[in-house]
């Protein structure tokens, strides 16, 4: 379980759970894991459609691409269903929300300890409220440390 506070919006504070299974295989350098699982949301307030119900698959693989760089592929599936109205006389019908994202990453070590990865991610949520329905795409660059003490 995880928590969620808000500092302006107090109304959103929730608590997560998560209830899932995952495997997970490695050989010569090559991994692939899967995950499934059930969510519940929390709410810790009055927020608009007050606690969710979830499920969600998740998957990542990963690669060499050559000498010191690593492909990494990954993708996640999430549905979303609120227990109550969205917002009684304004919004009259329970939201319901899938989202589904798509990460590609090429990790280049630096040495043993760092590297650096370049990543694409799309995201897709769709969602029974129109005005919540929206797409993203993304490139991030970023430096990973990991000190050999800690692996």
């Amino acid at each position: 379980w995880s928590e969620a506070s808000y500092v302006a919006l107090s109304g959103f504070d929730a608590q997560l759970l998560e209830a899932s299974a995952g495997l997970t295989y490695y050989k010569n350098n090559v991994g692939w894991h899967a995950k499934v699982g059930v969510l519940r949301d929390q709410a810790r307030g009055d927020r608009p459609g007050g606690d969710r119900m979830g499920r969600m698959v998740g998957w990542q693989s990963s690669w060499p691409l050559g000498r010191g760089v690593v492909g990494e592929l990954g993708g996640q599936w999430q549905q979303w269903q609120d227990d109550q109205v969205y917002s009684a006389g304004l919004i009259d019908v329970k939201r319901q929300q899938t989202t589904q994202m798509l990460r590609v990453a090429a990790v280049f070590k630096l040495n043993a300890e760092q590297s650096v990865a370049v990543e694409w991610r799309g995201t897709q949520n769709a969602e029974n409220i129109s005005i919540f329905s929206f797409g993203a795409r993304g490139v991030q660059v970023s430096w990973r440390w990991q000190p050999l003490g800690l692996r």
